[in-house]
């Protein structure tokens, strides 16, 4: 199954791979950070070293959705961060990987400008503040910032389009509403729930508590005063799922 969304969890990845496969880092550790690193496993590294030369790591950040600072409808804009750590003694020491954080910061930069990593992303050019001194409370490394930004398109959305519905006979306090697929060439698998849970397959997050959605299939009688809230799921189209509509509240009158 496809899904029309543009996913940028893999960027980290390939920038790790691409500074792995760089010569001048051939002795740098690299790491991908998710969340913050406890700084013990980052001199752990600094002093076991890659490829038997230690000193000097890059820790390659999660990357980050930013809103732009002049810009609108759906280009934002993606920020891709480098955390440099500089062990002097070590680096510049016999086993060490005799590169200096100003050094590492300048390969980043020369590396990394211009390149494209494929897929959702522009070229990647440096941020404002792209190269930056950053103060810590270990005296025995030196850390830089290294930031690039890239303009991310956050293609159209597929979506279902929200079906209606019109109002039937009054009966007993209750009313008959007949719900409309408004997907154009119809098709779609629409659900509602009276009991102000949202609707939709129950294996979606959002359907909770389990089980209260109901597929449509024929007009329903909800009583006077209750929430009908529904929402359609429209068919695959040339193997490309549509995301679900917006929801439809209705407070039955």
């Amino acid at each position: 199954m496809t899904f029309p969304f543009n996913d940028f969890s893999g960027i980290q990845a390939d920038l790790v791979n691409i500074l792995l496969s760089e010569a001048w880092a051939q002795y740098v550790s690299i790491f991908a950070i998710v969340d913050k690193r406890i700084d013990s496993e980052v001199k752990k590294a600094a002093l076991g070293g890659r490829n038997g030369k230690c000193g000097s790591t890059i820790e390659v950040l999660c990357p980050q959705l930013i809103e732009p600072e002049a810009s609108s409808g759906r280009i934002l804009t993606l920020k891709l961060a480098f955390m440099i750590k500089d062990w002097d003694t070590l680096a510049q020491g016999a086993s060490g990987s005799k590169l200096k954080g100003e050094q590492i910061a300048g390969y980043l930069l020369q590396t990394f400008w211009q390149f494209s990593c494929g897929g959702i992303c522009q070229a990647l050019y440096p941020d404002p503040d792209c190269f930056t001194p950053v103060m810590q409370e270990d005296n025995a490394y030196r850390m830089f910032a290294v930031r690039f930004r890239a303009t991310f398109d956050l293609t159209q959305a597929n979506r279902t389009s929200q079906p209606g519905f019109t109002d039937g006979a009054l009966s007993g306090g209750n009313r008959t509403i007949t719900l409309v697929d408004n997907q154009p060439g119809g098709g779609s698998t629409l659900y509602y729930t009276t009991d102000g849970s949202t609707p939709g397959p129950s294996t979606l997050p959002g359907s909770t508590p389990p089980g209260t959605s109901i597929v449509y299939s024929a007009p329903i009688s909800v009583a006077v005063g209750a929430l009908l809230r529904f929402r359609a799921f429209g068919p695959a189209v040339a193997g490309v799922t549509p995301f679900g509509s917006s929801i439809h509240d209705v407070n039955v009158s």
